[in-house]
């Protein structure tokens, strides 16, 4: 009977013990949630993020400032790329850097071959505080299927 009485004893105060722990988180937890992951700069900004047809797309070309940015390969981007755009390769050890000169309140249209690259292209942008970014659904091939122009580059 003494032990059982000892055993809810110790029960209960070990109860209440991990009760009172769980109220406030101690200052080593509080200390490292506060400190931002290393390398990683995000920025909250409000803005357009969107998957876009051809169609939309080529309309958003004229927005004031548009940037057209091609992500893909130098061997996909021999094949045709859409007129006027720049290429920034998504796998390029350059494709932070190239795309912090760009101005982060002018509107980007991202493509590439079929619109996986370019829609994690639209994340990372998002990421480095770019606020209206676009990335066109099915890549170029849904662009030439809309019989949108291409051009071969020099």
């Amino acid at each position: 009977m003494i032990t059982r009485t000892l055993s809810n004893s110790l029960f209960a105060f070990a109860m209440i013990a991990v009760i009172g722990a769980c109220g406030a988180p101690s200052n080593d937890t509080a200390a490292i949630q506060e400190q931002p992951q290393e390398g990683i700069q995000i920025q909250e900004v409000e803005g357009t993020w969107e998957d876009i047809d051809a169609s939309s797309f080529r309309q958003h070309m004229s927005d004031n400032g548009a940037v057209v940015v091609d992500v893909r390969t130098d061997g996909e981007v021999a094949q045709g790329m859409i007129p006027n755009a720049v290429q920034i390769e998504f796998n390029s050890a350059e494709f932070n850097s190239k795309f912090a000169e760009l101005d982060k309140s002018s509107p980007i249209l991202l493509y590439c071959a079929a619109g996986g690259r370019s829609g994690k292209s639209m994340q990372l942008l998002k990421d480095m505080g770019f606020n209206k970014v676009y990335n066109l659904e099915g890549g170029i091939g849904a662009w030439q299927a809309a019989e949108m122009p291409i051009e071969i580059p020099e």
